[in-house]
């Protein structure tokens, strides 16, 4: 049997976008980057948005690595171009441009580490947007201090170039990545502590009441100080309680101790009497069974 899909019409009452066919039948992006693009390009001319409101739009469908890497497949394959503006040694502003076409140049991805750093170092000054880019507007040529923040104060001077050296970031441990905490405490505890010391703490900091100073302080303070939940001792089961005070096939009072997994019993002569070692075991039934064969016990006191 034969399925065949069918289009709805479009009109004034149901509005839709026009995109470029090239974008949307690029087979070199993946399904998520064209969907992106897409969804970035359906607005309106002049329009803005944060990559933040991006994340907040996909939660839980994708996370922020998922987002940044997105970027990145679209920025590498020529749709987006990413600017930076820098006042002496801090980073300003990031705009994002994109278009419907692979018009930029293409560059090599950037971690995503240092992308999200980049990202949180510009919050509480302005927003990182992405505007739309107008039909009108001409091929950019990045500008090459732009392009490369990191660059040395004696690049491009003749004769004067120096090796540009960049410290790679260590990741941040998995534990640390669901915890809701700025993403620099994430990156300063994976730095100053082992992971097991941070997993801990974790656990501890979670189990705390009060967190007087917020829950980062709290955290910071279980790694420094080692905190960690105490493991509680575990719990004897009556077999192994009733081991310590009694052995398989010994005499007490001349009544012979039958001891397995499942059930205790007593025999002397035709006297037989057994208790089973399940949920319904009490210890009154079998003090009264020893007190029945005149055997004195007491909880770990027993004395033959």
């Amino acid at each position: 049997m034969n399925s065949n899909i069918q289009r709805c019409p479009h009109d004034e009452e149901n509005p839709y976008a026009q995109i470029s066919n090239e974008l949307i039948r690029d087979k070199s992006l993946s399904p998520n980057a064209r969907w992106l693009a897409i969804y970035l390009l359906s607005n309106k001319d002049n329009w803005q948005i944060s990559v933040q409101q991006i994340i907040t739009h996909l939660d839980p469908h994708m996370k922020r690595k998922k987002v940044y890497a997105i970027i990145d497949e679209l920025i590498e394959a020529g749709y987006m171009k990413r600017q930076q503006e820098k006042d002496g040694k801090h980073f300003k502003r990031v705009t994002y441009y994109i278009s419907e076409r692979p018009k930029f140049k293409k560059c090599l991805p950037r971690p995503l580490l240092r992308e999200a750093q980049i990202e949180e170092a510009l919050e509480g000054t302005q927003r990182t947007t992405i505007p739309k880019e107008q039909p009108s507007i001409k091929k950019q040529q990045p500008d090459a201090a732009l392009a490369d923040p990191l660059r040395s104060a004696g690049a491009g001077l003749p004769g004067k170039e120096k090796k540009r050296t960049e410290t790679p970031l260590k990741s941040i441990y998995p534990c640390l990545e669901c915890v809701d905490i700025p993403l620099s405490a994430k990156t300063q505890l994976t730095a100053d502590y082992e992971e097991i010391t941070v997993s801990q703490a974790i656990d501890w900091a979670l189990n705390e009441k009060e967190y007087r100073k917020g829950f980062c302080a709290t955290l910071r303070y279980g790694c420094k100080e080692g905190k960690k939940i105490e493991e509680e001792p575990k719990k004897m089961t009556v077999y192994e309680e009733l081991c310590k005070s009694f052995k398989n096939y010994e005499y007490y009072n001349n009544a012979e101790c039958i001891l397995t997994p499942d059930v205790v019993a007593f025999s002397r002569g035709m006297k037989n009497e057994h208790i089973k070692l399940d949920k319904f075991f009490s210890w009154e039934k079998f003090q009264n069974m020893c007190i029945s064969f005149g055997i004195p016990f007491q909880r770990g006191k027993h004395k033959q």
